[in-house]
């Protein structure tokens, strides 16, 4: 199942701000998931097992090195957090239990903290490999926007907000999986909190927003389902967030057709159904086949934390992307058939996953103006 809403905040307080509430929206989010099913909240946070696993599912052939590695990091973890003594034989598995036994109601986060330990263990052992394996903590369900503040306007090109109390703002979650959607309905949604405190703001009167057009209920097939019966050979993307990209150690600030549909393709083959993945040619196809044709963009920079580390510039606005023939597709003409419900699906696709990176905090809101 994937879901789409929003929450609608009232201010108690009149506030003016700089900076981004994305971090702060994230945080909330996680800690609700917490008090209903703290195995999701692990699966969440992609767990150090989680990681370890995969690692092993790759074949890496140091595996057992690896584990070596996570063994310290626990150790250091509890040397630095608690009264425990680590025993050094003990699995990773077991360890995490003991720390999660001992310390979940004390420590929030605590997964997620160690996995960041580990990833920077091995990092510092082997660049390299830290580079390539950093990703796997990056696959989350899930988005959640920054503050919408409709009433009182956009930020200026400071990033300063304005919030007066009878202006209501609104916050944006969306889920990726099923367990992750059912549980927000049935529980989150239903006994929200009197009132939530986001940096200095606090807001009163939490509660479902009125239906709009950024509310959603769907499944991967009907996704699907739905673009077999579209017409048409170019999509026209609202992003309405700044959107950015990452490759390597380098911020990317266009949305080029590369990038975006690179990152919806990666995300829908992440979280679909596997019988419902879509072609590896896919983002060479799109980067040699899809073109921009029309847009109206412009750059914005924010920042989630003060100084300059923590900020990133991406684009807002909108912008049309159209579907090369398949004599102009040259070597992928072969792959043109087809493409059109591959494009409107992963377009359809865009309002639930976001499109490049910081989507759990606040970057990359995108909806298909259809």
């Amino acid at each position: 199942m994937l879901l789409s809403v929003l929450l609608t905040l009232t201010p108690i307080k009149p506030t003016t701000l700089e900076g981004y509430f994305g971090r702060q929206a994230h945080a909330w989010f996680l800690s609700q998931v917490e008090r209903y099913d703290s195995d999701l909240s692990a699966h969440l946070h992609y767990s150090t097992i989680r990681l370890l696993n995969k690692l092993k599912e790759d074949g890496y052939k140091d595996y057992d090195y690896l584990v070596c590695l996570a063994q310290k990091s626990f150790n250091q973890w509890f040397e630095q957090n608690t009264n425990i003594s680590p025993k050094a034989h003990e699995s990773p598995q077991s360890l995490l239990d003991i720390i999660r036994h001992h310390c979940s109601k004390e420590l929030n986060n605590v997964d997620n903290k160690i996995c960041s330990q580990l990833l920077r263990q091995i990092k510092a052992n082997d660049a390299e490999l830290g580079k390539k394996y950093h990703r796997y903590s990056q696959q989350r369900p899930y988005s959640i926007s920054d503050l919408w503040v409709f009433k009182g306007g956009p930020r200026g090109d400071n990033g300063r907000i304005h919030i007066v109390p009878g202006n209501e703002c609104q916050l944006r979650i969306t889920s990726l999986s099923k367990p992750l959607s059912e549980l927000f309905l049935a529980e989150i949604v239903t006994n929200l909190p009197q009132t939530l405190r986001l940096k200095q703001v606090y807001f009163k009167e939490l509660r479902l927003s009125e239906e709009n057009e950024w509310d959603e209920v769907t499944t991967y097939e009907a996704l699907a389902k739905q673009a077999a019966n579209i017409l048409g050979d170019s999509v026209t993307f609202n992003f309405a967030s700044p959107t950015a990209f990452r490759s390597g150690q380098v911020d990317l600030t266009l949305p080029t057709p590369d990038q975006v549909w690179r990152s919806l393709w990666w995300r829908w083959n992440t979280f679909a159904p596997e019988e419902l993945h879509i072609d590896p040619m896919w983002p060479e196809f799109a980067a040699n086949c899809i073109v921009v044709s029309d847009f109206c963009l412009r750059s914005r920079k924010v920042s989630f934390r003060n100084g300059s580390k923590g900020a990133a510039t991406g684009a807002t606005g909108q912008i049309t992307y159209r579907l090369l023939s398949e004599k102009h597709c040259g070597e992928f003409a072969s792959f043109r058939p087809g493409a059109e419900q591959v494009l409107r699906t992963l377009a359809g696709f865009a309002i639930f996953s976001g499109v490049g990176h910081h989507t759990t905090i606040g970057l990359g809101q995108t909806r298909w103006l259809s």
